[in-house]
């Protein structure tokens, strides 16, 4: 008589209470929730594990009942650029359905792995403050494009054009004489955008001491990928990206438009202050 392979009943699930049910929906509405990314990421893994047990309690039976084993094959999880993509999409669907204007440059910044990662927990985990970046920096892009539209208008975003002259550091480098539009950092705030939630990039060397962080730009993808290909080989092994927020890198005498302005926002700083760097947001290592 041919053995038969004994079968175990599946754990039944016990159902939600209401109390349960009502603390899941009051945190959800809350915003400060766990991050998606990360929940997602524990729960493959459990997921896993659970397959390896359950195909090896079965291979154990089969070896019991003379039968040959299994090989234990599964699938691999989903790649993380793939959920930080799925997390921002639906975030952004989520604005639109509230009736937000959401910006499609700045949604790419943001699904941008390297850049993800290195969002603080404290803004990785909270959908309302992932949404009031993406929100502000979007209306920010769209304030600078009609700004360049508005030629000889200083009451905007660029006011009056400064004059920087040429300066000596202590260590022997040379500050060129440079000249451009004032930001207007004022004029952000009466067009209700939050300067503290618009961000800008800088591509540069770590340091323990404060230095000179004198120029940035709002484009993303143009600090990565752009100035990256101006530094050389050597030096981009240890570069790294600072991300810092428009009112921090204001606080060296003003900004002013960077000559060399391409897409997004390129400014300098008027002042020939040192920048700490652990003023940043964020410091990121690109995968180049």
């Amino acid at each position: 008589m041919k053995p038969t392979e004994q079968r175990f009943p599946e754990p039944e699930l016990e159902p939600i209470t209401p109390i349960e049910k009502q603390h899941n929906e009051t945190s959800a509405d809350s915003g400060q929730i766990q991050s998606e990314f990360e929940i997602k990421k524990i729960t493959e893994e459990q997921e896993v594990a659970q397959i390896i047990k359950d195909k090896e309690k079965a291979n154990a039976v089969r070896q019991e009942l003379g039968i040959p084993t299994q090989e234990i094959k599964f699938s691999n999880p989903p790649k993380e650029d793939e959920q930080i993509n799925n997390i921002i999409s639906d975030l952004a669907d989520s604005l639109i359905r509230q009736g937000e204007q959401v910006n499609p440059f700045v949604l790419d910044y943001f699904q941008d792995p390297d850049l993800f990662r290195s969002l603080p927990e404290e803004i990785k985990t909270d959908k309302q403050k992932l949404s009031e970046l993406i929100l502000n920096m979007g209306k920010f892009d769209d304030l600078v494009s009609q700004a360049r539209q508005k030629s000889g208008d200083t009451s905007g975003l660029l006011g009056k054009k400064v004059h920087i002259t040429g300066t000596l550091h202590a260590d022997g480098r040379t500050r060129s004489a440079e000249s451009g539009e004032k930001i207007n950092v004022d004029f952000l705030r009466d067009q209700g955008i939050d300067p503290s939630k618009v961000l800008f990039f800088r591509i540069t060397q770590p340091a323990d001491r404060p230095k000179p962080e004198y120029y940035w730009t709002s484009d993303y993808y143009g600090t990565k990928k752009g100035l990256a290909g101006e530094i050389t080989p050597e030096k981009r092994k240890t570069a790294i990206i600072l991300t810092a927020s428009l009112d921090v890198i204001n606080n060296n005498g003003g900004l002013i438009q960077d000559i060399n302005d391409d897409n997004g926002l390129a400014v300098r700083q008027i002042g020939n202050g040192n920048f700490d760097q652990n003023l940043a947001l964020t410091k990121i290592k690109p995968s180049w």
